[in-house]
């Protein structure tokens, strides 16, 4: 065997129009920005051939992903094949090196994507560099990834990250002017109206405001320049840390991060919606129906101080708030007044 490619003798060059279409199958399996969406649009748009090129090779991708390994009997009986056979097998390789070649550079380096969850909903998403994600109820993140930087923006909710690692791309959540850093780590973020909570379930991360001049001395440059007087704090698995939002946080006014430690058993409540359930360890029912509303439209109401105060547990499913409010009122003083979207939880006389 001279070491030259099986493929090469009589392989035509793949035209400009093949070239273009190729990278479009390996962009759109990376997944589109809105930006490329648009320009992907406009390129099927200009010429009835583009759409007809990326369809044979989008489906030319997939087939190569399940070829088999020709064996040695095969291969010998093959290589008598006819020179136009020849000629499709050396497209396909032409196609097939493209796609690998793009696809390897283009999509573990750059992508971007906006996820989001409805109330009521949870979303798992596996991101292209191996990490995975999943949203809670009514959550929102943005995700960037670069060739340097891996950043996620939490915009509402509540995300559980479970870390790839890669040392030489920082994955660094932002959540309203809080960031935490993390490689090769399991942490779960939530953005509370004043607060931002980090409990990290595995490893470690560090947590700053999100300003160059907190995370510089670990080498992470920020998107933002905010001033800041949060100093960065490592935290450890088992451990959480709650940071207070402040609407114009000063060097004077800005307070550290609350850092303590959690149970186990604690942990494994605050995932629990992971399952689609809810579990509660002597919480008050202020606090029970709390986290009821952030699952149903039909929202809970408590409208005794009493009541609300009144201490419960239990694991419940996040979306059958009915069947907790049946427990309270057969085994509680307890009474409910149903409306069209609520139920009024009160003291019975």
């Amino acid at each position: 065997m001279n070491g030259s490619h099986p493929f090469d003798s009589d392989r035509p060059e793949p035209s400009a129009l093949e070239e273009a279409a190729l990278r479009w199958v390996a962009r759109c399996d990376a997944g589109l920005t809105p930006s490329q969406q648009a320009e992907f649009d406009r390129w099927l748009a200009a010429d009835p051939q583009h759409l007809a090129t990326f369809e044979e090779y989008s489906g030319t991708w997939v087939l190569l992903d399940r070829m088999p390994e020709v064996p040695p009997k095969e291969a010998r009986r093959n290589s008598r094949l006819a020179a136009p056979h020849r000629a499709l097998w050396g497209v396909l390789a032409a196609a097939a090196a493209i796609a690998f070649v793009y696809v390897g550079w283009w999509r573990p380096q750059h992508y971007s994507d906006a996820l989001v969850t409805r109330i009521g909903d949870t979303r798992s998403v596996a991101l292209p560099d191996g990490s995975e994600i999943q949203l809670n109820t009514d959550s929102g993140v943005s995700v960037n990834y670069s060739p340097d930087r891996r950043r996620v923006t939490l915009v509402r909710g509540e995300v559980h990250f479970n870390v790839a690692k890669d040392a030489a791309r920082p994955f660094v959540v932002e959540a309203n002017g809080v960031a935490i850093r993390a490689v090769g780590t399991a942490f779960k973020v939530r953005l509370h109206s004043g607060a931002v909570d980090v409990l990290v379930t595995e490893g470690r991360v560090l947590v700053a405001r999100s300003s160059e001049r907190e995370f510089q001395s670990v080498g992470i440059p920020m998107s933002h320049e905010a001033p800041s007087a949060l100093p960065t704090s490592e935290l450890q698995a088992g451990q959480r840390a709650r940071v207070s939002l402040r609407q114009e946080p000063t060097v004077a006014a800005a307070p550290e991060a609350e850092i303590a430690a959690v149970s186990p058993a604690q942990i494994q409540r605050e995932l629990s919606w992971q399952e689609r359930r809810l579990e509660f360890s002597d919480a008050t029912l202020a606090e029970i129906v709390a986290e009821f509303n952030r699952y149903n439209t039909r929202r809970l109401v408590v409208q005794d101080s009493a009541l609300a105060s009144m201490r419960f547990g239990g694991s419940f499913q996040s979306n059958d708030p009915a069947r907790f409010v049946r427990m309270l009122t057969d085994n509680f003083p307890v009474k409910v007044v149903e409306r069209e979207d609520e139920r009024i939880l009160r003291l019975a006389p």
